[in-house]
This record gives structure tokens, C-alpha cells and sequence, in this order.
């Protein structure tokens, strides 16, 4: 303010009656009584600590979650095992009997290449009436063959008779291929077990064996009828025969566990 030629004032004070002018010479005049201590101690003691608090303030931020589209592979492996099996030497692939109590039945054998065949007839087949227990083998190929036969027991025409029958049981059943005759036995009439014509499909490993089974129990017994049955197998497992298992390794594990 101190401009003796007043050029840079554009308002010039009033040294005499401004108040600010005033004010100012009042406390250079007495400034002990203005500022106090503070001209003494150098501290002043008019000033004090005002503590203010202001009230809390809220306020609301948001944020958004996103979950974003990508694409990512995965793949589930299927691996297909193969393993060879066998039947368990003296496991039944299959069993006939009829109300007489006779029995047929078809037997696993050690070699896979064939197949064991038991029979067992009761009553008049025996000229003891005894059970006997018949067994022959049968290959297993397309067109299955009998590899052995079991016994074809050819009695006399008597219990004290000497000679034997007249003729084997082929000629008593004229219908029958005496070489497909896997066993039987003769007393007063017949009884046999017959391979009729069967296949293997050796690319599906299985066979299928048809049979004719007979038993003539009595002579024109109406109480015990005869007894002329064909018998079919269903499609059995060959002895050797491959199986396969599926095994699945899922590699999208992870993947599934992040869908929402």
C-alpha cells in the first residue's frame, strides 16, 4: 500500500478515516494490548484447539460381475480293451433232463477245441435198470463233428439170452446217421443221443448244437410214453472267446466344474 504517487491504486486509501487505515495505527500504536503475551512469552494466548466433527457420510459404490464367453476343448477317450477268455474246465454250458430223470449235458473240456457231452438214461435202457453215465466229445468248428463217441451198448435179446441183437440201434430208429450217434444203449427198446446237423460262427464265437434225444422207456407204455425230443442250445460262448470292456477317460472334469 506504501505508493507515494498513488500509480498503481486504482482505489487509494484515506490514511485518515479508512478504517482499515485506522485499525492499523491503533494496534502499531498499542500492540500489548491487541496481541498480549505473544509480544512477551513469544506465544499467544487468545488462541485455543476447537475440535468439530462432522457427521458420517455414506455412500453407495457398485461393481459388476461378468462371466465372459471363450471356448476351450476337451475331449472323453474311449479305449476299448480286449482280453481272451475260457470256459472253466468242467463248468455245464448247458443241461437237458425230462421227467424220467435222464440228463444231457453239455461240458466245458481243458482243450477249447472241443466240447465234452454226458448222458444219463434210466429204466428200460439198462437190462439192469441201472443208471450209466455216457460221455463223447464234439469239436468245436463250423460245422461241429463228433471227435469221440461214448458207448453204444448193444444188450442180448435176454437176461440169459446168448446172442446179441440183431442189429445196432441205427437200424432200430431208421432215421438216425449212425456215425452222428454220440452214445447209447439197448435193453428191450432204444435209447440214444444223436448229433444233428450244428454250427459254430466262429466270427461271433458261438455255437449253436442241435441234438435228438431218445428214450424208449417200455413197450408201447401208455403210463411211460417214449420219449423222441429234439433239443436246441441257445447261442453259446465258443470255449475260447474274446471279450471287450470300455473304458471312458473323461478329460472335461474340470471343465464341468466351472459351468454355472
Amino acid at each position: 500500500m506504501n505508493d507515494p504517487g498513488k500509480k498503481n491504486v486504482m482505489f487509494p486509501l484515506n490514511s485518515t478515516t479508512d478504517p482499515l487505515v485506522v485499525k492499523r495505527n491503533m494496534v502499531s500504536g498499542d500492540a500489548e494490548t491487541y496481541l498480549g503475551s505473544l509480544i512477551v512469552s513469544g506465544g499467544y494466548a487468545g488462541c485455543a484447539v476447537k475440535t468439530v466433527k462432522d457427521p458420517d457420510k455414506y455412500e453407495t459404490e457398485t461393481c459388476n460381475q461378468y462371466l465372459t464367453a471363450g471356448e476351450e476343448q476337451c475331449e472323453e477317450v474311449l479305449s476299448v480293451i480286449v482280453t481272451t477268455k475260457f470256459c472253466t474246465p468242467g463248468e455245464i454250458l448247458f443241461a437237458y433232463s425230462t421227467y424220467k430223470g435222464d440228463t444231457i449235458r453239455l461240458i466245458c473240456d481243458p482243450d477249447p477245441s472241443k466240447i465234452r457231452v454226458t448222458g444219463n438214461f434210466n429204466g428200460w435202457c439198462y437190462w439192469d435198470y441201472s443208471a450209466y453215465q455216457h460221455l463223447a466229445f464234439v469239436s468245436v468248428e463250423p460245422t461241429p463233428t463228433v471227435l469221440q463217441k461214448g458207448i453204444v451198448a448193444y444188450y442180448k435179446t435176454g437176461k440169459g439170452g446168448t446172442g446179441p441183437i440183431k442189429g445196432p440201434i441205427a437200424t432200430m430208429h431208421p432215421d438216425v446217421t449212425p456215425n452222428n450217434v454220440l452214445f447209447g444203449s439197448y435193453y428191450r427198446r432204444g435209447c440214444m443221443l444223436e448229433l444233428k446237423p450244428s454250427t459254430c460262427d466262429l466270427s461271433n464265437e458261438t455255437c449253436t448244437f442241435n441234438l435228438r434225444f431218445i428214450n424208449q422207456y417200455n413197450w408201447d407204455d401208455s403210463y411211460y410214453p417214449d420219449i423222441d425230443v429234439a433239443v436246441t442250445t441257445p447261442p453259446m460262448n465258443t470255449p475260447q472267446h474274446h471279450a471287450e470292456e470300455d473304458v471312458w477317460d473323461n478329460q472335461c472334469t474340470a471343465l464341468e466344474a466351472r459351468l454355472p
